[in-house]
């Protein structure tokens, strides 16, 4: 509804729309909490995933609807990681996974709990249920799920006499609306929560200003993060009067594209060891245009991010293994051959056609990145139906389970190495 008044009501200098405030509010406020594990209460069309998805912090990503048809079409749309992400892996240091799920917010289920969030969010859903069934989802988030912090959104009432919904006979922002707090009422609210289950307010504000006369009327959305109190925790009694059972369904889950430790190091050895060579002042040019650099393994050696890497320090037989071992990192135009102490580089093909080349392969790369099945759809455990996927996109373990020939492929880069090395 308040979409057709985002022009005429609102100000936002950069053209940021109140949903999109109201992400970017939740998203900023998680980081500052250090939260890693959080679960996006109501996710809907999981607009925020999306969102949160592009920070590197979070570990976790859980999102639960009721609404399962929802989930598994525009909900795994926007879950799954984008090419964006793949530009993320080389700074992502630790795995993101992200589940869906379906079930209602009105039960209390175990797994949720197990999960130990960091966080809960509610945005923009406690105004969706009746009444009566507030005093359950607090039971659920407040007593039994207990997170170390909660913030929900909701309209704030006050905002709406700049919708001029009077005139055309409407109460509520959305037709689904149930009820819409005041500023006062909302206050009301957040206090009895802390007085009830043992949480303080760190922060009562909102999104979305009146482009003449500001916060006059408050915020267009009201928001408050609730942190748990550890020290009156141990004096309560919490009773979880009325609220049943319930059960999820798991529609999919998602791995995110990320970097291990092993493989950064493995990507700064092959980037050091081609710049060595690149800057070799001994090369031979061939006639077809190609040419040959020769360096030593002692100079490569002497390189910092190699002399830094205790399995291989000082080895130059450990060194030369290791870089077999790493081969798959190496571009596969460059042919690599190893002696005793002499690396050569021959390249196979002219300069100026090289570029081309590769400009080609990374267009091929980002079609085939692009419908790569990243999610599953079914059970608990994560499983594709296509071999297809990158390397970089998957956990570890799988990468040896599927068909090597397609992962090579796909891997970011590779070389073939002589299977006999002369020492």
């Amino acid at each position: 509804m308040i979409e057709a008044y985002e022009t005429d009501v609102f100000m936002d200098p950069i053209g940021m729309k109140v949903w999109e405030k109201r992400h970017q509010y939740v998203a900023t406020k998680l980081q500052a909490l250090n939260c890693k594990r959080v679960l996006d209460m109501g996710t809907n069309t999981c607009k925020l995933i999306q969102r949160l998805s592009r920070s590197l912090e979070f570990t976790q990503i859980d999102g639960l609807d009721i609404d399962g048809l929802v989930l598994e079409t525009q909900g795994i749309q926007n879950a799954k990681p984008d090419l964006i992400q793949n530009q993320y892996a080389s700074m992502r240091k630790q795995q993101l996974v992200v589940n869906l799920y379906q079930g209602s917010a009105l039960n209390k289920i175990q797994h949720l709990k197990d999960q130990k969030y960091d966080a809960v969010i509610l945005i923009e859903l406690i105004e969706h249920l009746q009444v009566e069934d507030v005093y359950l989802i607090e039971q659920n988030l407040f007593s039994f799920l207990r997170p170390q912090y909660v913030i929900v959104t909701t309209p704030n009432s006050d905002f709406n006499v700049y919708f001029n919904f009077e005139k055309q006979g409407i109460m509520f922002r959305d037709e689904d609306h149930k009820f819409e707090w005041s500023q006062n009422q909302f206050q009301f609210w957040a206090q009895n929560i802390c007085q009830s289950y043992g949480y303080k307010i760190v922060e009562l504000t909102g999104v979305g200003e009146h482009k003449i006369e500001g916060i006059k009327n408050g915020f267009c959305t009201q928001i408050v993060v609730f942190e748990k109190d550890t020290q009156r925790e141990q004096y309560l009694n919490l009773p979880l009067m009325n609220l049943q059972e319930g059960q999820i369904r798991q529609i999919c889950q998602i791995y995110y594209p990320f970097e291990s430790k092993e493989q950064y190091f493995k990507r700064e050895v092959v980037d050091s060891i081609r710049y060595i060579l690149h800057i070799s002042d001994e090369q031979y040019q061939f006639e077809d245009g190609s040419y040959q650099n020769y360096t030593t393994l002692s100079r490569i050696m002497q390189n910092h991010q190699i002399s830094a890497n205790q399995q291989i320090q000082g080895d130059y037989q450990k060194l030369k293994a290791y870089i077999q071992n790493i081969s798959e990192f190496l571009v596969h135009e460059n042919q690599f051959n190893f002696h005793e102490s002499l690396v050569t580089l021959n390249y196979q093909s002219l300069m100026e056609d090289e570029e081309n080349s590769e400009q080609l392969e990374s267009d091929s790369e980002n079609e085939k990145i692009q419908k790569q099945p990243y999610y599953s759809l079914g059970e608990n455990c994560f499983s594709t139906n296509d071999n297809t996927f990158c390397s970089f996109s998957t956990p570890d373990n799988l990468f040896s389970q599927k068909s090597q020939p397609l992962c090579q492929q796909m891997a970011l880069e590779e070389i073939e190495l002589e299977e006999a090395i002369d020492y």
